[in-house]
């Protein structure tokens, strides 16, 4: 299962004013997000950057969705999106190759709100980047990926890339524990990035953890294991169909009988870092910490 890599954000990256979108992804652990709060019934979701709203969705819930304006475009964008084809989507996102990016946003522009276009026509520097990249969250990444990782990990960072079993990543493993170099990423990012990384690769090669992949490559290089399920083409047919069960708003007036779903208790980066340990009622919940995800859930029998 992947990691959740949410918390961890470059000191550097901390302020960006031309920026309005935290972050364009999520990193919540999907399949744990969905298990606890998916299937059918309503359910209520922050927005962030909409992949935990959509993976709700797509497991049968109803969603209530609320955001910021910024997220709120984010959103309704990843739905709108899907009157194109597969490869034209993911390509919209930043994925595959650049170049018709912001062609493929005027061919769903006319689908989208009002408010969603004023706020797109004013950031296509940011659709012909690619949005997935473009978050406050994802370019600090971009900054380590580019800046600190050559250096910290030297040829080690191909290695693990080329790496096709665990005893061999293992091995490199050790090597970057006992490096200095590596070591000083406690002072140059937020506490906890360093074991995080430690973490998930102790116990997942790297092709198979999608927030790995996006931290040391910043793609996907193949959509299987990514963690996004929306992304996924088996899943593309039933996403194009997701707008009439998502309501959109700013607010959460309607959700006061809502509760948040159970994160043990804890939803700071500590519960982030605790990624393949122990709940404390014997389920091992990845790390993740539903209450950080915004994810809220309505009692069952309406109570």
């Amino acid at each position: 299962m992947p990691i959740n890599l949410r918390h961890f954000r470059p000191r550097a990256a901390a302020h960006r004013p031309e920026l309005d979108l935290l972050q364009t992804q999520c990193w919540e652990d999907e399949d744990l997000v969905v298990e606890h709060l998916g299937g059918p019934g309503r359910v209520g979701a922050v927005i962030e950057g909409g992949d935990s709203v959509l993976a709700l969705a797509l497991s049968g819930a109803e969603l209530v969705a609320w955001g910021s304006p910024a997220e709120q475009a984010l959103l309704e964008l990843k739905l709108v999106g899907t009157r194109l084809r597969h490869p034209e989507y993911l390509q919209l996102l930043g994925l595959l190759d650049p170049g018709r990016r912001l062609t493929l946003y005027h061919l769903v522009r006319p689908n989208l709100s009002a408010a969603s276009r004023r706020y797109w026509d004013q950031h296509e520097p940011t659709l012909r980047v690619g949005i997935l990249s473009q978050g406050h969250f994802e370019r600090g990444l971009t900054r380590l990926r580019e800046r600190v990782l050559p250096v910290a990990m030297g040829g080690r960072l191909d290695r693990l890339l080329a790496v096709q079993d665990m005893g061999e990543q293992l091995e490199i493993l050790a090597e970057l524990r006992m490096s200095r170099r590596w070591r000083a990423l406690d002072h140059l990012t937020e506490r906890g990035l360093r074991e995080g990384v430690e973490r998930a690769l102790a116990q997942r090669l790297v092709h198979d953890c999608g927030p790995l992949l996006w931290l040391f490559l910043g793609h996907y290089p193949k959509l299987k294991g990514c963690g996004r399920r929306y992304l996924l083409p088996e899943n593309y047919a039933a996403l194009g169909a997701l707008q009439g069960r998502i309501q959109i708003q700013t607010q959460p007036a309607q959700l006061d009988r809502l509760h948040v779903g159970h994160s043990g208790g804890k939803s700071d980066a500590a519960t982030v870092l605790s990624w393949g340990q122990e709940h404390p009622k014997g389920r091992d919940l990845g790390g993740i910490s539903l209450r950080g995800s915004g994810a809220l859930r309505a009692p069952r029998g309406g109570g």
